[in-house]
C-alpha cells in the first residue's frame, strides 16, 4: 500500500510539470476575445480591428473584436478584471477607461484591474467646430462665443472620458458655462456634430479628417502636447495662448490580473509585432496618429501617471455633469 502511494505520488509529481509545460506551449488553443469599450467605427475599433487581424497572424489563431461599449470603456474593463485569467479574453483600452474611473470615484488600483500587455498608439486629440453652428476659428474665438452663449452643449465620447474632464476644467477656469451631451462612443458624437445638432467636439485627428476635408466641420486647435502630423498648420492649445488646456489619447492591450508570465510574453510579443506591422503603422500615420510599442511593465508607469494627472485634474473639475 505504502508503495502504492508512493508510485502515485511519484507520477504526479513528474505529471504536473509536463502538463503545465504542454498547456503553455499550446497556448492559444482557441479564439481569443479582443474586447473593445466603444461602439463599432470609433478609432479604437477601427484600430483594434488592425491589431486583432495582425495578432492573429502572428499567433496562428483568431482574434475575434467583441464591442462592449457604455461609460467610456469602463463596462469593458469591469468585465476584464473578473475574466478567467488564460489568456483568452483581452482589452484594447484607451486612457479615456482609466480616466473615465475618476469620474466614478474609483481609484486604478492597475494591479487587480488588470495586467498590462503594452501600448499600442499615441493619439494627438483636436478641438473642432461645425462652422455653421459656432463660426470660430480658434481658441480664443471660442471662448468669447461661449461667454456670449451660456449652456453652449458640447458633446465627447462619454460620461467621465478624457475629453469631458478636459472640457470641464477649462470652463471652471474661464468661467464658462456649457453642457455636456455624452454619447457611447466617438462615432455618434461626430454624426451629431456633423448634422448640426451640436456644434463643439473633442475627437481625434482620424476620425474627423474627411469632415474637415469636406467642410462640415472645422479643426481651431490640437489638445495635445504636439502639432498633429495630420494638420501640421493647426496650432496647438498651448500656441494659442491656452497652455493649461493639454492632453493626448493614448492606447493600451490589457489580459485580466493574474495571467502567468508565459501566457502573457506570448501577448507581448504577438503585440509588438501587430504595432509595428505595416498595416497598423499605415493605419496611425494615415490617422495622424503614431505606433508606438510599449512594453507593458512600462506601459503600466505611464497609465498610473497619467491616472494621478488626470486625478488633479479631477479633483479641480469637482463634480461632473
Amino acid at each position: 500500500m505504502k508503495l502504492t502511494r508512493w508510485l502515485i505520488a511519484a507520477i504526479t509529481s513528474l505529471a504536473l510539470p509536463f502538463s503545465g509545460a504542454w498547456a503553455q506551449g499550446t497556448y492559444p488553443d482557441q479564439p481569443i476575445k479582443m474586447m473593445i469599450g466603444f461602439a463599432a467605427g470609433g478609432p479604437t475599433d477601427i484600430g483594434g480591428r488592425i491589431l486583432a487581424r495582425e495578432m492573429a497572424t502572428a499567433l496562428g489563431q483568431s482574434v475575434v473584436v467583441d464591442n462592449k461599449p457604455g461609460a467610456s470603456g469602463v463596462i469593458a474593463l469591469d468585465v476584464l478584471t473578473t475574466s478567467k485569467p488564460d489568456g483568452y479574453t483581452v482589452l484594447l483600452m484607451p486612457n479615456a477607461s482609466t480616466v473615465a474611473l475618476q469620474a466614478q470615484n474609483k481609484a486604478i488600483d492597475i494591479d487587480t484591474r488588470m495586467s498590462v500587455v503594452g501600448g499600442t498608439i499615441v493619439q494627438p486629440m483636436l478641438v473642432v467646430v461645425n462652422p455653421k453652428v459656432i463660426d470660430v476659428k480658434n481658441l480664443k474665438e471660442l471662448e468669447a462665443y461661449l461667454k456670449a452663449n451660456p449652456g453652449t452643449p458640447y458633446t465627447t465620447s462619454g460620461h467621465g472620458s478624457p475629453s469631458h474632464l478636459a472640457m470641464t476644467v477649462l470652463a471652471k477656469r474661464r468661467g464658462l458655462n456649457i453642457t455636456h451631451v455624452p454619447h457611447k462612443g466617438i462615432q455618434p458624437a461626430m454624426m451629431d456634430t456633423v448634422a448640426g445638432r451640436i456644434g463643439l467636439l473633442l475627437t481625434d485627428a482620424n476620425q474627423s479628417r474627411p469632415h474637415v476635408v469636406s467642410g462640415a466641420l472645422r479643426a481651431i486647435a490640437a489638445g495635445g502636447s504636439v502639432r498633429s502630423p495630420m494638420y501640421p498648420a493647426l496650432e496647438t492649445a498651448a500656441e494659442q495662448g491656452v497652455d493649461d488646456f493639454e492632453y493626448d489619447g493614448i492606447n493600451a492591450l490589457a489580459a485580466p490580473p493574474g495571467v502567468p508570465a508565459p501566457v502573457m510574453q506570448r501577448l507581448r510579443d504577438a503585440l509588438k509585432k501587430a504595432v509595428e506591422s505595416e498595416a497598423h503603422t499605415r493605419y496611425a500615420v494615415d490617422g495622424g496618429n503614431k505606433a508606438l510599442y510599449t512594453d507593458g511593465s512600462e506601459f503600466r508607469s505611464v497609465l498610473v501617471k497619467d491616472f494621478d494627472r488626470w486625478a488633479r485634474l479631477k479633483r479641480e473639475a469637482g463634480d461632473l455633469k
